[in-house]
């Protein structure tokens, strides 16, 4: 059993083996729910009175059943179990925890990859090939609105993960 820390938040990572965590809880006398995911395999239970959550991964082992286990007691605030568990893995390296991304940030790159997606199907074929383009601020701005929103929405929200000068070049 090791322990990590997503986004503030404890997180008890442990490999279990020959038995699943449900065979456990059952085993324990512990009611649980299957969450209505089907990305990732996420139980809610009640143990000592506190609400617990387990995102559970099976280990592909030919020659016995293995579980990656990853229990909190909190929902990911950004909604990832992916995210909790990439956080882990790469702590387990020697990384540091992950830093939670402004909902600023997450537009700025998605409208950036919409402008990015419109600035190659206007190219001419081949032309291209070894050349990215700038982001271009108009499509950008238009991105932004395609996503409900507008770069001053954005610089009105908690944007200090975004790149000002960025910020600045797609206002013009």
């Amino acid at each position: 059993m090791r322990k990590f820390m997503h986004y503030g938040k404890e997180v008890i990572y442990q490999q279990i083996g020959d038995v699943s965590f449900r065979d456990l809880l059952n085993k324990e006398g512990i009611k649980y729910v299957d969450l209505p995911l089907l990305e990732d395999d996420v139980l809610m239970y009640e143990k000592d009175g506190k609400t617990r959550y387990v995102c559970i991964v099976r280990a592909n082992s030919p020659d016995e059943y293995i579980e990656n286990t990853y229990m909190t007691s909190e929902i990911p605030v950004d909604l990832s179990w992916r995210n909790l568990m990439l956080d882990c893995k790469r702590q387990k390296n020697g990384e540091e925890p992950m830093k939670l991304k402004t909902k600023a940030k997450l537009l700025c790159e998605k409208a950036t990859d919409m402008a990015m997606k419109s600035a190659r199907e206007r190219a001419e074929p081949g032309s291209m090939i070894w050349t990215i383009p700038e982001v271009d601020p108009r499509d950008f701005r238009l991105a932004l609105i395609a996503l409900g929103y507008n770069i001053d929405i954005i610089m009105e929200m908690d944007h200090h993960d975004v790149d000002g000068k960025f910020l600045e070049d797609m206002q013009k």
